[in-house]
């Protein structure tokens, strides 16, 4: 249980190679939109979407360093004969199935009007920062909030931006602070989710299925497409980049 106390999430989503030259970070606000277009080198890598049409803000496209998205269309740019399940797999988020009971994982334009009550709803409210060079830096401010729009828990995150011809580094610094009494209840969807491009996708043999906790089930087709293998080899925490937006540097675990 989180009581009016902070909440610190470090996560990390780094490639570790040998020492490149890196590539120049810009950021560009897009105009009249709630958008931040995020560029390395020449090519666009990923943008920030922040309007309240969506349930939360999330990083979409991504692109790989040789200019492949890497997530999948759906629902936000549809492309012919990818899957069109889970429509709240957005690019790359942040939330949690069950917070004070409410689901903020798998809300989404498909849930029906009269059952919106149960899930909850992120709703960025003020970019803090926005930087380029070397890296990029993106710094914003959200609540996590009811469908009365009561705020459970503030959140300030803190993207930075990285990368060289060969690779793309993101890291992400989520800081929550509660506003109530907050318990995080054990469920089975969160924190941090990537919906990949079809073709990414691990390959499954047989249809599943997956039910939430509210008991809508969902029915995944078994695919032969999809050809998706995952291997980590190396990881990293960046010592320098240990810091939120506006606050001191926090402490770090041991062997860090």
């Amino acid at each position: 249980m989180i009581n009016r106390k902070l909440l610190a999430f470090i996560l990390f989503i780094p490639v570790c190679v040998e020492a490149q030259h890196t590539e120049d970070v810009k950021l560009i606000k897009a105009v009249n939109e709630n958008r931040v277009d995020v560029f390395i080198g020449t090519g666009l890598f990923t943008s920030f979407l922040y309007p309240d049409s969506l349930e939360k803000p999330v990083l979409f496209p991504i692109y790989d360093a040789g200019n492949t998205i890497i997530t999948r269309g759906f629902p936000l740019s549809p492309r012919p004969g990818e899957p069109i399940d889970h429509p709240h797999h957005v690019g790359l988020w942040f939330n949690y199935e069950n917070v004070n009971g409410l689901d903020f994982w798998n809300n989404s334009f498909a849930i029906p009007a009269d059952k919106k009550s149960l899930y909850g709803w992120i709703k960025t409210d003020s970019i803090l920062e926005i930087s380029s060079g070397h890296t990029g830096v993106l710094c914003y401010h959200a609540n996590w909030v009811n469908q009365q729009n009561q705020v459970l828990l503030e959140e300030t995150t803190r993207y930075i931006f990285s990368g060289t011809i060969q690779e793309r580094i993101i890291d992400r610094i989520t800081v929550l602070k509660a506003d109530t009494d907050i318990l995080f209840t054990d469920a089975k969807d969160g924190l941090l989710g990537l919906r990949l491009t079809h073709e990414l996708q691990i390959p499954t043999r047989s249809d599943q299925q997956f039910t939430d906790n509210k008991g809508n089930i969902t029915i995944v087709k078994k695919d032969s497409v999809a050809n998706g293998n995952y291997l980590i080899s190396n990881l990293r925490v960046p010592r320098n980049l240990i810091q939120p937006c506006g606050s001191a540097m926090l402490p770090r675990p041991p062997g860090w």
